[in-house]
């Protein structure tokens, strides 16, 4: 009887430690994905920083390529009321019979 009492006290000690081991390798592996997912926000937060970096470069050249085009709206207005003022005179000459030479 105290032999079985003895086996008995072994064989809840094996079950303790399987069940320790069990706990400690559940663990582990919770750990392991804790930190592939702390790598994985790294990694999103990282991109995120790159493409907002991207985009307000893009956001300046669209701003610079805008202004630019205004500039040459511009000029282009200007040089078509230059060709208008220049048509008037030159019809205007024609009408009078002035003819330049």
């Amino acid at each position: 009887m105290e032999n079985e009492l003895e086996e008995n006290k072994e064989v809840v000690k094996i079950g303790e430690n399987i069940s320790m081991n069990t706990q400690f390798v559940y663990k582990n592996k919770i750990m392991e994905r804790l930190l592939q997912s702390v790598n994985m926000v790294k990694d999103v937060l990282q991109t995120n920083l790159k493409l907002r970096q991207q985009i307000l470069k893009m956001s300046k050249d669209i701003d610079k390529a805008n202004l630019n085009f205004t500039q040459v709206q511009k000029v282009n207005e200007e040089l078509k009321d230059k060709i208008q003022v220049l048509t008037r005179e030159e019809l205007d000459d024609d009408s009078r019979g002035v003819f330049l030479e």
